[in-house]
């Protein structure tokens, strides 16, 4: 590839995004022009991918942007997108600009070779959530602590990249994002009204790009053997261990589901971490293997609260009478994200390399054990008190998930099985020349 056309590309992987953002916040809001603009942003992003495809299988890889990793990145982003977009029409805003902005800040993100920009597109992303946790949930959707305030600092925190003496603080601006610390209560917290699905949605794409954010601009300053990282092991077995038992004692499903999906977050920070500098595909394997059932399950955690009326396992039961369509899909994504044996998370963490065989991360190994064990109780007595039992008394009239929706979800199993049977797939599909920079 000539230096004038990597030059050309690396302009077209940056307008695009930023023209797609300025359309959709000027234009996507109006219903005259809402759908045709909608077309045209997401033909530029397909027009990304397409074009990333096809020059990674010829180009060594100069262009940061131009890999698989980037393309996997961006459709794993595209999933909980395209779920908020449809949230949004089924609340009335029909014109999903903030979640097509999301993605468009998200695809610059990735795609863009510059610090500066990086930093630009950064901020759209976390200012994008913000607008959405205010739309869905009002103006102080995380209680006591507001998401504007570590949105605030991780782009003070970003911005030190540009002092070389202060670099090293720039990878705080990604963990923020990160379950690696006991007490993240914005992360492990999820409101009592609005769409849990919603808050499913946007942390997972935070975590997604929080985790390529460490890669690509602000590496840990340590390496596997360092204390630092064995402390960085220690805090996220933690935290795993305190979602895990804030999921074993919560009688609300929804916030039952927000806390297991915390803590298998917290499991898999330190793993992606370690290997995505290496084996980019085993990171991808364990993100999608998160990402699926998470939102398959904060989907069908809406789904019985709007059908029954009520959010206290307690008081419900039986259901699998009314929706064996939900009853058998919950079960299954119960078992994918309590990485159970079989499942693609299961297999994606046993596949990952152990680059640290001290004492202290055998510790580790046993608390991220125990949290998977104490996940696995706490969401399997979820679904034991949703479907199976007696039902309750002076229970509503209860339709069961759409077939369509149904079958969607039945769709992301084939994916999950693959990873689970071939975890290694993905190092193998990066390894070709450019994939994996």
């Amino acid at each position: 590839m000539s230096e004038p056309f990597g030059k050309m590309m690396e302009v077209l992987l940056l307008v695009l995004p930023l023209g797609g953002a300025v359309m959709l916040r000027f234009f996507g809001g109006q219903e005259l022009f809402s759908r045709q603009v909608r077309r045209i942003a997401l033909g530029g992003i397909f027009l990304v991918l397409s074009v990333l495809v096809f020059l990674t299988k010829t180009h060594s890889g100069g262009l940061p942007g131009m890999s698989l990793t980037g393309v996997l990145l961006l459709l794993a982003v595209w999933f909980p997108v395209a779920l908020l977009v449809e949230i949004e029409k089924e609340q009335g805003q029909t014109s999903g600009v903030l979640s097509f902005l999301l993605l468009f800040f998200s695809t610059g993100f990735v795609l863009s070779p510059f610090p500066s920009l990086v930093l630009l597109f950064w901020g759209g992303v976390l200012g994008t959530t913000y607008l959405l946790f205010r739309m869905f949930y009002g103006s102080r959707p995380t209680g006591n602590l507001p998401f504007a305030l570590p949105a605030l600092l991780s782009c003070a925190l970003f911005s030190m990249t540009f002092f070389p003496s202060s670099r090293s603080f720039a990878s705080l601006a990604f963990l923020l994002f990160l379950p690696f610390f006991p007490f993240q209560r914005w992360m492990s917290f999820t409101p009592r009204t609005g769409s849990a699905t919603v808050w499913t949605a946007v942390r997972l794409v935070l975590f997604i790009l929080s985790a390529w954010g460490i890669r690509r601009w602000a590496p840990l300053p340590f390496s596997g053997e360092d204390s630092a990282f064995l402390v960085f092991l220690c805090l996220s077995g933690l935290a795993q261990i305190q979602g895990a038992l804030l999921a074993l004692g919560e009688p609300v499903a929804r916030k039952r589901i927000a806390a297991a999906i915390f803590s298998q977050m917290a499991l898999l920070t330190p793993i992606v971490l370690m290997e995505f500098p290496r084996h980019a595909g085993r990171s991808m394997v364990l993100v999608l293997s998160l990402l699926f059932p998470a939102l398959a399950l904060s989907r069908l955690t809406d789904h019985l609260e709007r059908e029954t009326r009520r959010q206290n396992l307690s008081d419900m039961g039986g259901l699998f009478r009314e929706m064996p369509r939900a009853d058998r899909l919950f079960f299954f994504f119960v078992l994918m994200i309590s990485a159970m044996p079989g499942s693609g998370l299961f297999s994606g963490v046993l596949a990952s390399e152990r680059g640290t065989v001290g004492p202290v991360f055998w510790g580790w190994v046993g608390m991220a054990i125990a949290g998977v064990v104490l996940v696995q109780w706490a969401l399997w007595q979820a679904w034991e008190q949703i479907f199976l039992g007696r039902p309750k008394e002076g229970a509503l009239p209860m339709s069961d998930i759409t077939s369509g929706w149904a079958g969607l979800m039945g769709v992301s199993f084939l994916p999950l099985l693959i990873l689970a049977i071939w975890p290694e797939i993905l190092d193998r599909l990066l390894s070709s020349p450019g994939a994996g920079k």
